[in-house]
C-alpha cells in the first residue's frame, strides 16, 4: 500500500502479545491482496481487466467497500470518488461512481464505460488498519497504536497523541502539533507529497489539486477519516469549512493547513 504499517501494543509481555500482532498484519496484507491496483493478481485488477466488458462476479467484501465508498461519495456531493480513468487521456467521468452497476444479492458488477477502472487509493489504508484494529480486539487486545506512514493512525484505547504535518512533509520534518486521538482514528492527507506530486482529483472538471494544502480528520474509523481527508482536500477549504459548519461534519474533528495551522471543526 506504498507505506509502512506500524503496531505499537501494549500487554503482559511481547510473546502474549506477538500471535495477535501476527494476525493483524495478516489482515493488511489480505486487504493489499484484495485492493491493489498495482498487483495483477488482485481482486481489485481482475474488475479493472473485466468489469468494463460484462457482468463479473466480485468478492462480497469488496462489494460491500465499493458500497460504503458510494455512500461516502454521496455524503460529500462526489468529492470522493475512487472511480479513475483507465487509459491515459480519458478525464475522469462526470458521475463517478454512477458509473459502476451493481447487482448486491447475486454479488456482480459492471462498469458502464469501457475505459473506467477502480482505485481504492484514497481509503484502502484506513480499511486496512480498521481491519487489523478488528484482529487485535478479537483476540484480546484492546491497548495500543496502530500506524500506516506517519499520515494514519488508529487508536484502540485513550492516551495516545499523534503528529500533524504540513503539505508536502519529508522524512525529517516535525510535526506542526500533536493531538489526542481517544479510541479515534486520525488521516493527515496532502495535496502534494514530498515529491510536489498529487493525486486529489476535483471531480468537477478531473484536475489534479496542486496548491499545497494538508487537511487532518479525526473520525470513528481509519476508513472513514482517510475518505474525509480525502473529500475535503478536493473540495478546497471553503466548500470544506460549510460542509464542517453545516451539521454534516458533525462526528468529525478537521483541521486545515494552508499557510498556518487553522480547525475547521473541533
Amino acid at each position: 500500500m506504498g507505506c509502512g504499517f506500524e503496531l505499537l501494543l501494549v500487554g503482559a509481555s511481547r510473546e502474549a502479545l506477538a500471535p495477535a500482532a501476527e494476525a493483524a498484519l495478516d489482515e493488511v496484507s489480505r486487504i493489499e491482496a484484495l485492493l491493489s491496483r498495482h498487483d495483477p493478481r488482485s481482486e481489485v485488477s481482475r474488475l479493472n481487466r473485466h468489469a468494463g466488458k460484462r457482468m463479473v462476479k466480485v468478492d462480497p467484501e469488496v462489494l460491500q467497500l465499493l458500497i460504503d465508498c458510494g455512500q461516502v461519495g454521496l455524503r460529500t456531493a462526489g468529492h470522493f470518488d475512487l472511480t479513475a480513468p483507465g487509459r491515459r487521456g480519458h478525464d475522469r467521468p462526470a458521475d463517478g461512481l454512477g458509473s459502476i452497476l451493481v447487482d448486491p444479492e447475486r454479488c456482480l458488477m459492471r462498469f458502464s464505460r469501457p475505459d473506467l477502472c477502480l482505485d481504492f487509493g484514497g481509503i484502502g489504508k484506513g480499511y486496512a488498519l480498521d481491519r487489523a484494529a478488528a484482529a487485535l480486539r478479537d483476540r484480546g487486545v484492546h491497548q495500543g497504536l496502530l500506524q500506516a506512514g506517519k499520515d494514519l493512525a488508529l487508536a484502540l484505547d485513550s492516551g495516545w497523541r499523534v503528529g500533524l504535518w504540513p503539505p508536502g512533509a519529508g522524512a525529517g520534518a516535525e510535526a506542526i502539533t500533536h493531538v489526542p486521538l481517544g479510541r479515534r482514528a486520525l488521516s493527515n492527507t496532502a495535496t502534494v507529497d514530498e515529491n510536489g506530486e498529487s493525486s486529489i482529483v476535483r471531480p468537477a472538471d478531473g484536475h489534479t489539486v496542486t496548491d499545497p494544502a494538508a487537511c487532518a480528520v479525526i473520525a470513528r474509523s481509519a476508513a472513514e477519516a482517510e475518505a474525509m481527508s480525502t473529500a475535503f482536500l478536493a473540495m478546497g477549504r471553503r466548500q470544506a469549512g460549510r460542509f464542517c459548519t453545516s451539521g454534516q461534519g458533525a462526528d468529525l474533528q478537521v483541521a486545515w493547513f494552508e499557510d498556518d495551522l487553522s480547525w475547521l471543526r473541533r
